[in-house]
């Protein structure tokens, strides 16, 4: 009877992570090997342990876990870094890549930060109509203001996520309703109260850019550095692959599907290709990595994004961001009959829509891959190439092979929030959530007859 080949999934989650060790000492004491790991973020970080056997730093680490063994705080961001970190939390909501875990009322409270200059400005509207009645001048303030804002949106408005089009769209008309105003109220507009308040929105919007250029981060981290590069210099090989998950910003034409968008003139007459662009993962092999690339993408997968960790040399940002359960690579690229899943928060696993999935994925790296770029601009949308539905340039392709057993073990219920959870590196919850994850494991084990072996090689 052939031995099977197994693969390890790892999803990322922070602080949750001790509960995804806990059910790592739940496999190694059953005795499972593995011939290939995949982790994203803090699951990266436990596969490195598992991979290079080394549960003893692993008890180090999780069993005294505290901020300062993982961050080191920055005092002198401790005034200025907590608002830059809310205001890249509100750009996350404005483009659409809020984390999933964020607490809805909090969603809630941007969303109507968001639309507060529209409402600020329609009071003062009203308000302004009501004591100058300068009915006529106000009418054709806010059909121009109106129809300005309009077409500066088609041109800005592209690449923004759902919340962005939004955003954009009821922000040049604020704005430009400033010189209109004081054309026809002199300077009264500064001296309102209304004005600045419905700009602190945008100011907001544009300090999360600012803070993010900067690279500025409420935490360092070097002691987790540290620890990487601890690991990866002791003499100790690599029992089996590793991958690490990283997600870069891209940008890239679909040949199935090009978009076009105004040149920018006035006339509408020249229609121009429009990138599309994506937060898209990259998955790294730490076991064939050179020692400077792997603590560089090791470090990358684990920067903690909106500016609660620096980004690392690399450019890298945290692969949540992508691909948070990156079972993607072990599908493509190993030919698994066994895939454990170990997450961080409840798994809903459905194998045809995992498998639709795979196909999205593989075709969306084939396409970034291809390079393409459309040749030349259009008069008219007319002459614009047909979409290709299914795609026929870069066609949708089934998995070469399927893993026939999946075992997945996970939290009953959320350990918590981004922030009550993810965040929460306290060493008494860290012990807990250890021993519930070895308890579930040691359950979800033991109704699968998993055979124990040795790995099969890289």
């Amino acid at each position: 009877m052939a031995i099977p080949k197994r693969g390890l999934v790892l999803e990322g989650g922070g602080a949750k992570g001790a509960w995804q060790y806990g059910a790592l000492k739940a496999l190694k004491e059953r005795g499972l090997s593995i011939d290939v790991v995949a982790g994203t973020s803090v699951g990266a970080l436990n596969g490195l342990l598992w991979a290079l056997d080394r549960f003893d730093v692993g008890e180090n680490l999780w069993g005294g876990l505290h901020l300062s063994s993982i961050f080191r705080f920055r005092r002198q961001q401790m005034l200025f870094a907590p608002f830059g970190i809310g205001a890249r939390l509100f750009a996350a909501y404005i483009n659409g890549l809020m984390p999933e875990d964020v607490p809805k009322r909090l969603i809630r409270a941007f969303a109507l930060f968001a639309a507060s200059p529209w409402i600020l400005w329609v009071i003062y509207g009203v308000r302004w109509l009501w004591i100058h009645r300068h009915w006529y001048e106000v009418a054709v303030l806010m059909q121009f203001g109106l129809f300005m804002s309009m077409f500066l949106f088609k041109q800005w408005s592209g690449n923004s996520g759902r919340h962005g089009r939004y955003f954009l769209f009821h922000f040049f008309f604020p704005v430009l309703l400033v010189p209109m105003g004081m054309l026809v109220d002199g300077m009264a507009l500064l001296h309102s109260t209304w004005f600045w308040l419905s700009i602190v929105p945008y100011l907001t919007f544009f300090a999360a850019a600012w803070h993010e250029s900067r690279n500025d981060s409420l935490f360092s981290p070097a002691p987790l550095r540290k620890t990487i590069t601890t690991l990866l210099d002791s003499r100790a090989a690599f029992k089996c692959a590793l991958y690490a998950t990283i997600a870069r910003k891209s940008g890239y034409y679909d040949p199935d599907h090009v978009e076009y968008e105004p040149s920018g003139d006035w006339s509408y007459n020249v229609y121009i290709p429009k990138p599309r662009s994506v937060v898209s993962p990259e998955y790294v092999r730490i076991d064939q990595s050179s020692r400077t690339d792997a603590v560089e993408c090791l470090m990358g997968t684990s920067a903690l994004p909106l500016g609660i960790v620096e980004r690392p040399n690399n450019g890298a940002i945290d692969g949540g961001a992508a691909d948070n359960c990156p079972w993607f690579p072990i599908v493509s690229d190993f030919q698994c009959d066994e895939l454990i899943v170990i997450g961080c928060n409840p798994i809903d696993w459905n194998n045809a829509e995992k498998q639709r999935e795979w196909q999205r994925r593989d075709r969306l790296q084939r396409v970034i891959a291809t390079g393409f770029e459309p040749v030349g601009a259009l008069s008219h949308m007319a002459d614009m190439e047909p979409i290709n539905d299914p795609p026929r340039v870069v066609p949708l392709r089934e998995p070469l092979w399927w893993p026939s057993r999946i075992v997945l073990i996970a939290p009953g219920k959320p350990l918590g929030t981004f922030l009550t959870g993810t965040l929460n590196f306290d060493g008494t919850n860290a012990a807990r959530w250890m021993a519930a994850g070895y308890s579930e494991a040691m359950r979800a084990l033991a109704g699968h007859a998993m055979e124990s072996r040795k790995a099969t090689g890289m």
